[in-house]
C-alpha cells in the first residue's frame, strides 16, 4: 500500500480525481476511493473530492465513514444543494436521524433533484422514529419538487402499505419498477409487501434477487434475503447469502453480525458470542449487536451480562419496544419485579402495548403483592390478540431498514420457553388473592411449582401467598428454595432479608446483600439496599453515601444509585453535593423524568432557579401525563414571587391530575395568601360538585373556613361531607380534632361514640380519639385507647409512641418497651427516637439515652427541642460540656426561640 501510494503522489490531484470518477462509472467503487483518498493527500482542502469521496463510500456500503466525508465537505456554507442532499442520505443510511432531522428539516433547496432527495431521506427519518404525519408531508414535498422521484415513490409506497393499502401500494410499485427497474429500493419494498403481508416468501425472495442484480452492494436485500432463509432454518442457504454479502461488501460489519445471529439460532452461543463481540469491539453502540447479545447471554443463562446489553440498548434507543420487553423479562428472572415494572411503564403508556407487556406487568405486580393491579393487567392481556399478524405487518413496513438496525433479533425468542411463567395460571392466583382465597391461592402456586419445578419465580410466589396466610416459616423456606434455583433472584434475596430484620437478625440481613453483591458486583440494587440498611442502623451519612457512590460505579447505566444519592444529600440539606450528582446523573440519563426533577429541585434549592424552571419545564414535555412538574414550577415561581406564574401552573397540574391534592392545596393556599376567600371557596365547591360522594372537596372547603378563622364554618362543612360521602373516615377524623381543637367536648365525646359504634375497625379514628384525651389532659382515658387500639394494631408505631409518653408522664412503667418497639418498626425517625430517648433517660439508662439523642439529633439537626433534650440528657449523664454546647447554640438563635427562658436557666445552672 506504501508503493501505491507513492506512486500516486506523483500524479496531479485533478487527475486523481479524474481516474476515480472513471472508476465510479464502471462501479469500481473500491478502486474510487483509493484515488479520492490520494487526491485529498494531494490537496485536502478540496471540498469537491471529500463530497466524491463520501459518495463512493455510500456505494461502497460504508455509511459510516461517508457521513463524516459528507459533513465535512458541507461545512463551509453554501455548499452545493446537490451536496446537502448527499450529506442528508449518508445521515439516513448510517442511521442519525437525529441529526439528519435537526439539521434539515427546514431546508428547501433550489435544484428540483437535490430537494426531492433531501425531502426523501427526512421523511424516511420523520417515518422510522414514528412521525407519520411529518413523514407524509416531507414525502409529498418531495414529489412536489420531482414528481418521477424514485426514492419518494418507494417511500409513499411504503407509507401506503404500511396504513393497511398494499394494493395501492403495490400497484406504485409495478409503475416505477416498469420505468425504473434498477432502482433495488422498489424490489426491496415489493419484497417486503410479499413477504409480510401476504406470505410469499418464494416472490419475496424473486423480488430481492433483482434487487441485489440492480445493486450487489444492497444492503437490507442481502439481510432481508439470510432472513427468509432462516424463516424456514434454512441454514447452509443463510450461510451461502452470507457469503455473497461478504463478496459484495468485503469486511463490511454486518457480515459478521449476521454469522453471529445464524449461530445464535444454531444454539452455537459461544461463537455466537465471539461474532457478536467483535462487531461491538468495533462498534460499541451497534443495537442490533447489543440486542443479540443479550440474547445470547439470556439463553446462556448469564441474566445479569444479558441485562447489561439490553440497558445499553435502551439508553441508546429508548423507543425499541422489543428490547424494552425482553430487558423486562431478563429483570423478571433475575427477581427484579420492581425494575421490570419500571421498564415496562413507557410501553404500558401507550395504546399499543401488546399482550406480553401486560403479562408481564402482570406478573411483576403479583409478585409485589399488588393482586387488583396484577388483576387488571391479566385482563387487559386476555382482551388482546397475542398474533396480531396485520399489526406486526405494519411495523416492519413502516419504514426502511437501516444499517445500525437491520437485525433479525425481532425473531429470536430472547429466553429459554423452561423460563417462562403461565400467563393464565398467575392470573388464577392473582384471583384467589385479591378474594382473600389464600389457601386456594396456595395450592395453585404450588400446581404451578410442580409443573414448573426449575422456575424460581413460581417458588418466590409461593413465598409470596405464604406470607399473605402469616405463616413467616413456610415463607422463609419458599424463598430459599426459589434461591436454590437461581441464586440471582434477588427479589429472594431481599424478601429472606426483610423476615431477617423483623426477627431481629439484622447482621444475617447484612451478610444477604453482600453475599448478592459478590455474586454479581453488577447488582445494584444490592447495593442500595445494604445502603439503606445501613442508613436504618444509624450509620454515618459519608459511609452511606461511599456505598452509593460504589453502586454507581459498579453499575453507570443504572439511575437508582444516582437518585438515592442526591435524596440522602437533601435529607442532610447539602444542597450543592445534590446538584452536583443530580448534574452527573442528567449527563448520563439525559431524558430520565426522576432525574430531571431531581435536578430542578437541586437547582431550586441551590438558589439557581432559573435552571430549575428550565429543567422542570423539560421534565414537562417529557411526561405530559403527570401535573408534578407543573407543580414543581409553582413552587419556583412562588419562591420567586410570581404567584401569577405559581397559579398558572398549579392549575394546568389540576387540569392534568384533577385528585393530586398537593396541587389543591398549593393552590388553595396560594388563593388564601392573596386574601381570595371567596375564590378558594368556590374551587372547593366546583370539586363538591363533580365529586360529591369524595371527602376532598368538603376537606377543601373546611381548610378555606380554618384559614379565615371560622371555626364553625369548618366545623359545619366536616358535618355537610358526613352527610354525603360513604366512607367518611377522614371527615370524621377531622371533625373530631376540630371540636377538640375549640373545646366542645360534648359535641366531640358524641361523634366518638356514634362514629365507633358504626365503624368499630376505623383505626385512624380510634388513634385521634386516644391521642385527643392527652390533648385535654386525661392521660387514665389516653392511656386506655392507646391500649385498645394497639391490640389490633401492635405495630402502629405512632400509637406506640404516644403509649410510651403517656406512660413515662405518669409514672408508670413499660414506657421504654413501647418506645423501642416504636422505633423497630420506624426506624430513624427522630421524634421517635427522642421519646425512647427520655424514657431510657427516666428509667436511668441514661448512656444509651444519650446515645440516641445525638443521633436524633444528627438526623435532623435544625429541630430546637430535640437539642434541648439532649442538653438535658447530657447534663444527667455527667457531660456537662456537651450540654453546655448545645445549650449555648440554642442560646445564640435568639428570642425566636420558643424555649429561650428553659435554656438560659438551664445554662446558669451549669
Amino acid at each position: 500500500m506504501g508503493l501505491l501510494l507513492g506512486a500516486c503522489g506523483a500524479d496531479s490531484a485533478q487527475s486523481l480525481v479524474a481516474s476515480g470518477k472513471a472508476l465510479s462509472q464502471k462501479r469500481d467503487f473500491r478502486g474510487a476511493v483509493v484515488q479520492f483518498k490520494a487526491a485529498l493527500q494531494e490537496d485536502g482542502r478540496s471540498l469537491e473530492t471529500r463530497n466524491l469521496l463520501g459518495n463512493a463510500l455510500v456505494e461502497l456500503g460504508d455509511p459510516t465513514q461517508a457521513a463524516i466525508e459528507l459533513g465535512r465537505a458541507v461545512e463551509q456554507r453554501p455548499a452545493p444543494d446537490s451536496w446537502l442532499a448527499d450529506h442528508a442520505r449518508a445521515l439516513l443510511q448510517v442511521g442519525d436521524l437525529k441529526t439528519l432531522t435537526s439539521s434539515y428539516a427546514e431546508t428547501a433547496l433550489q435544484d428540483a433533484a437535490a430537494q426531492a432527495s433531501l425531502k426523501a431521506s427526512l421523511a424516511s427519518a420523520w417515518s422510522a422514529m414514528g412521525q407519520a404525519q411529518k413523514a407524509e408531508s416531507a414525502a409529498a414535498a418531495a414529489l412536489a419538487a420531482k414528481p418521477d422521484f424514485g426514492p419518494a415513490l418507494v417511500l409513499r409506497a411504503r407509507l401506503l402499505a404500511s396504513g393497511g393499502n398494499d394494493t395501492e401500494a403495490t400497484a406504485v410499485m409495478d409503475q416505477l419498477l416498469a420505468r425504473e427497474p434498477g432502482l433495488p429500493e422498489a424490489w426491496h419494498l415489493k419484497a417486503d409487501i410479499l413477504w409480510h403481508v401476504k406470505r410469499d416468501r418464494e416472490g419475496a425472495m424473486l423480488a430481492l434477487e433483482k434487487a441485489l442484480q440492480a445493486k450487489p452492494s444492497h444492503l437490507p436485500s442481502h439481510l432481508a434475503l439470510v432472513q427468509l432463509h432462516l424463516a424456514v432454518k434454512d441454514f447452509a442457504a443463510a450461510k451461502e447469502q452470507v457469503g455473497a454479502l461478504r463478496k459484495a461488501l468485503p469486511n463490511h460489519p454486518h457480515a459478521t453480525f449476521v454469522d453471529a445471529q445464524i449461530a445464535f439460532l444454531e444454539r452455537n452461543h459461544d461463537h455466537a458470542r465471539e461474532l457478536v463481540l467483535q462487531v461491538i469491539k468495533g462498534a460499541p453502540n451497534h443495537v442490533g449487536a447489543l440486542q443479540l447479545a443479550g440474547a445470547i447471554e439470556a439463553q446462556s443463562g448469564s441474566h445479569a451480562m444479558a441485562e447489561h446489553y439490553l440497558g445499553k440498548v435502551l439508553q441508546l434507543k429508548p423507543e425499541l419496544v422489543l428490547a424494552r420487553r425482553r430487558l423486562a423479562q431478563v429483570q423478571m428472572r433475575l427477581g427484579q419485579p420492581v425494575r421490570a415494572l419500571a421498564t415496562l411503564q413507557p410501553a404500558l403508556r401507550k395504546s399499543e402495548a401488546s399482550a406480553e407487556d401486560h403479562a408481564l406487568a402482570g406478573e411483576a405486580q403479583l409478585l409485589l403483592g399488588d393482586t387488583a393491579g396484577a388483576e387488571a393487567s391479566f385482563e387487559r392481556t386476555a382482551r388482546l390478540v397475542p398474533d396480531n399478524r396485520p399489526a406486526r405487518a405494519a411495523v416492519a413496513l413502516a419504514a426502511p431498514t437501516h444499517d445500525e438496525d437491520a437485525s433479525l433479533f425481532g425473531e429470536l425468542d430472547l429466553l429459554p420457553a423452561a423460563a417462562q411463567v403461565s400467563t393464565t395460571e398467575l392470573a388464577l392466583i392473582s384471583a384467589k388473592l385479591r378474594r382473600q382465597e389464600n389457601d386456594l391461592a396456595l395450592a395453585a402456586a404450588q400446581d404451578l411449582l410442580r409443573k414448573q419445578p426449575q422456575s424460581a419465580a413460581a417458588a418466590y410466589l409461593i413465598g409470596r401467598v405464604q406470607l399473605v396466610r402469616r405463616d413467616s416459616g413456610a415463607a422463609r423456606l419458599a424463598f430459599e428454595h426459589a434461591l436454590m434455583l437461581n441464586t440471582h433472584y434477588f427479589a429472594a434475596t431481599s424478601s429472606l432479608a426483610a423476615l431477617d430484620l423483623v426477627q431481629k437478625k439484622i447482621h444475617q440481613a447484612r451478610e444477604r446483600f453482600e453475599a448478592a453483591i459478590k455474586l454479581d458486583p453488577r447488582n445494584h440494587l444490592a447495593r442500595m439496599s445494604l445502603a439503606e440498611l445501613r442508613l436504618s442502623q444509624g450509620a454515618p451519612t459519608d459511609e452511606v453515601n461511599r456505598l452509593l457512590v460504589d453502586a454507581i460505579r459498579a453499575s453507570p447505566g443504572e439511575v437508582g444509585p444516582r437518585l438515592m444519592l442526591v435524596g440522602n444529600h437533601f435529607s442532610t440539606k447539602k444542597y450543592k453535593e445534590a446538584l452536583v450528582v443530580a448534574q452527573q446523573a442528567r449527563a448520563a440519563f439525559p431524558n430520565d423524568t426522576g432525574v430531571l426533577d431531581a435536578l430542578g429541585r437541586a437547582q431550586a434549592d441551590s438558589g439557581d432557579r432559573l435552571q430549575a424552571i428550565n429543567s422542570f419545564k423539560r421534565l414537562a414535555e417529557l411526561n405530559p401525563t403527570s401535573g408534578l412538574a407543573h407543580l414543581r414550577l409553582a413552587d419556583v415561581h412562588k419562591l420567586s414571587g410570581d404567584l401569577a406564574a405559581a397559579e398558572a401552573n398549579l392549575q394546568k397540574a389540576l387540569d392534568i391530575e384533577p385528585e393530586l391534592q398537593s396541587a389543591q392545596s398549593g393552590l388553595l393556599d396560594l388563593l388564601l395568601a392573596t386574601n381570595r376567600h371567596n375564590d378558594a371557596l368556590q374551587m372547593a365547591q366546583r370539586f363538591q360538585r363533580r365529586r360529591p360522594t369524595e371527602s376532598a372537596g368538603y376537606l377543601l372547603e373546611a381548610a378555606v373556613h380554618v384559614r379565615a378563622r371560622a371555626a364553625n364554618d369548618s366545623i359545619e362543612s366536616y358535618r355537610k361531607g358526613l352527610e354525603k360521602v360513604i366512607n367518611g373516615s377522614e371527615l370524621a377524623t377531622a371533625l373530631h380534632k376540630a371540636l377538640v381543637a375549640n373545646n366542645r367536648w360534648a359535641e366531640a365525646d358524641q361523634l366518638a361514640k356514634r362514629w365507633t359504634a358504626g365503624q368499630p375497625e376505623d383505626q385512624t379514628f380510634e388513634y385521634q380519639v386516644a391521642t385527643s384525651a392527652i390533648s385535654r389532659g386525661n392521660l387514665e382515658a389516653a392511656e386506655e385507647g392507646l391500649r385498645q387500639l394497639l391490640v389490633r394494631r401492635p405495630d402502629h408505631a405512632l400509637a406506640l409512641n404516644d403509649m410510651a409518653w403517656v406512660l413515662a408522664a405518669r409514672g408508670k412503667p413499660g414506657a421504654v418497651h413501647y418506645a423501642r418497639k416504636a422505633v423497630e418498626i420506624l426506624p430513624e425517625q427522630p421524634a421517635l427516637m427522642n421519646t425512647l430517648a427520655l424514657a431510657l433517660a427516666a428509667n436511668k439508662q441514661v448512656a444509651e439515652a444519650l446515645d440516641i439523642q445525638k443521633r436524633a439529633v444528627n438526623l435532623s439537626p435544625f429541630e430546637s427541642s430535640l437539642r434541648l433534650n439532649l442538653a438535658k440528657i447530657a447534663t444527667q449523664a455527667g457531660d456537662k460540656e456537651l450540654a453546655r454546647s448545645e445549650l449555648q447554640a440554642l442560646h445564640a438563635v435568639g428570642a425566636a426561640l420558643p424555649s429561650r427562658d428553659e435554656v438560659l436557666k438551664l445554662l446558669s445552672s451549669l
